[in-house]
């Protein structure tokens, strides 16, 4: 896919915009822009078309790609895609990402479309290496100090504003909270948080890819399939919000549910209180959680707790470990 997007004319420095859920190929996508050095912007899946306009008008010098779903039962994604396409003919591609029987606008490309060709222009210069000997030459361009990432953080105040996340910065980001939490090649992440928050991607997402573990993916937040996939998967790690963990005890099945392969739950973003800390320590041994940024990839100071768990409410945790 970097192969193709070399094709299509990006590189290094250049912007894919996406609106999408946790889709294989996001994720492919995803990690396609950051070998060529290309900034992938994931953008929040409930952003109105004024709010996507908006986003799209700052990233308008180096933006190239917007992806989009199609028509699906929460909305259609297909129409805010042809009003893109529209307001913003500065765009070199918008690229849908649904069935081929969906219905494509004008000038809206599909996205199965753009994977065969990828599939095809490979196998073709696979046959002659030389090539890719240009594209090679353009990825290796790409280094540390290289952003190859864009999320938007809303803050405290005002609209939101985007973030470049460094290669070097996410990296950090993987091998610190490894270590803080004691990941392992042997754990399976829940990941259910949006691929528009660092809790999602640089967190959840690729800490555990980065440290050979398995990623377990679902496409948004969904409280019963969360459960579900623990169940099914044998989960062994997941992090969420409390809000998120409320939701889930909610449920009136949620007594039935075999969580006993967790063994560590991750808690950030909001205080909480005793009763709740009550709760959560019934679905692990240990839960961890800290501070953090959008800036700084994520989490930037660590707290774990194994047997003192009112020190969770208390203290701020350890910095970068």
């Amino acid at each position: 896919m970097g192969f193709k997007l070399y094709n299509m004319g990006l590189r290094k420095g250049d912007i894919v915009v996406t609106s999408l859920p946790y889709l294989a190929e996001h994720i492919i996508l995803g990690y396609a822009c950051a070998k060529l050095g290309v900034m992938w912007n994931p953008l929040d899946l409930r952003l109105k078309p004024p709010e996507i306009m908006r986003c799209l008008e700052i990233l308008k010098e180096k933006a190239k790609i917007y992806c989009h779903l199609g028509k699906t039962s929460a909305a259609n994604f297909g129409m805010i895609g042809a009003a893109v396409k529209k307001n913003n003919p500065w765009l070199e591609f918008v690229i849908q990402f649904s069935d081929p029987d969906d219905r494509y606008r004008k000038g809206i490309i599909p996205a199965y479309e753009i994977s065969q060709q990828a599939q095809e222009e490979y196998k073709e210069a696979m046959q002659n290496p030389d090539s890719m000997k240009n594209y090679r030459e353009e990825y290796a361009k790409v280094g540390g100090k290289d952003p190859i990432m864009i999320i938007f953080t809303t803050g405290s105040t005002g609209f939101p504003k985007p973030a470049m996340l460094k290669n070097e910065s996410i990296i950090c980001q993987n091998m610190c909270l490894a270590n803080a939490f004691g990941l392992e090649s042997t754990d399976k992440m829940i990941v259910n948080l949006p691929p528009s928050h660092v809790g999602g991607t640089t967190e959840q997402l690729m800490t555990t890819l980065f440290g050979g573990g398995t990623d377990i993916v679902l496409h948004i937040f969904d409280a019963e399939k969360t459960l579900d996939a623990i169940q099914k998967y044998k989960a062994t790690v997941m992090g969420q919000i409390p809000a998120l963990y409320s939701m889930e005890w909610r449920l009136p099945n949620f007594s039935e549910y075999d969580l006993s392969s967790l063994r560590f739950v991750i808690c950030a973003g909001q205080s909480v209180d005793k009763p709740f800390l009550e709760k959560l320590r019934k679905m692990a041994p240990q839960i961890g959680g800290g501070l953090g940024l959008t800036e700084t990839s994520g989490f930037c100071s660590y707290i774990t707790v194994k047997e003192n768990w009112e020190d969770f409410v208390t203290a701020l945790g350890t910095d970068f470990p």
